[in-house]
This record gives C-alpha cells, sequence and structure tokens, in this order.
C-alpha cells in the first residue's frame, strides 16, 4: 500500500473495526458542527457589522440636524440682539419719548455709529456663516473617515 492509499484509509469510515468508525463518525460529526457554528458566527458578525454602520449612519445624520439647528439659534440670537441694539438707538435719538429728536449733530453723530455697528453686523454675520460652512465640511469629512 502506497502512503496515500494508507491516509485514505484512514479517514474511510466503513473500513475497520467497530470502535474505530465510531471515533471517526464522532469526529467528523464534531467537525461540522464547529463549521456550522463557525457559518453562523460568521453570519451574525455581519449582521451586527450592518446595524453599527446603520446606527452610525443614523447618529451622524442627528448630529448634523443639531448642529444646523445651533447654527440657526445663533443666527436668530444674533438678529434678536442687532434688533434690540437698533431700537435702543431709537429710543436715544428720541427726547423723554416725546417724539422730537436732538439737535441735528446728536443726529450725525448717532449715523455714524449706527453706520459703524450695522458693518460689525456684517462681519459677525459672514464669521457666523463661515463658522457653519467650516463646521459641515468637517462633519462630512469625518463621515468619510467612519
Amino acid at each position: 500500500m502506497t502512503r496515500r492509499e494508507h491516509d485514505r484509509d484512514d479517514f474511510d469510515v466503513y473500513s475497520g473495526s467497530g470502535g474505530e468508525n465510531y471515533e471517526k463518525l464522532e469526529l467528523l460529526k464534531a467537525l461540522r458542527l464547529s463549521q456550522t457554528r463557525a457559518r453562523e458566527a460568521e453570519r451574525k458578525a455581519a449582521s451586527l457589522v450592518k446595524e453599527r454602520d446603520c446606527v452610525a449612519k443614523a447618529l451622524l445624520h442627528e448630529s448634523f440636524q443639531l448642529f444646523v439647528y445651533r447654527q440657526w439659534v445663533r443666527l436668530l440670537e444674533f438678529q434678536v440682539l442687532k434688533a434690540q441694539t437698533q431700537r435702543q438707538q431709537q429710543e436715544k435719538k428720541l427726547c423723554c419719548g416725546c417724539g422730537r429728536s436732538k439737535e441735528a449733530k446728536d443726529h450725525s453723530e448717532e449715523e455714524e455709529a449706527l453706520c459703524d455697528g450695522s458693518r460689525e453686523s456684517w462681519i459677525c454675520v459672514a464669521l457666523t456663516f463661515c463658522m457653519g460652512i467650516v463646521g459641515l465640511g468637517l462633519a462630512f469629512g469625518c463621515c468619510y473617515f467612519l
């Protein structure tokens, strides 16, 4: 007998004595069961990876929405602050609430201050807008790395 035939005979379940056959059958059953369990574990792992990816995408989507809402609230707060300062400046123009304006000199000085204030407000709006764009770019960049 050659070595190959001898190796084949070692795994031949139907030849040999009864005790050897039983051991070989048990070994093959255990091997099949182990492979089945490994396949099931691989399927479960794949489903868990899919679930993790779905949760990560949902969390990222929610964080994007939260970021947008925060930027929107900041913009609204800024608009409220601007409206309050404009109202206060208009109240300063009026003398004691009687509806008469102060001297022309005071009026021209306040117009200059108002122009300076509007320039600052535009700078703040532009800065807020740019920070929003940068934040969204950062969030999208993080999305690709996850």
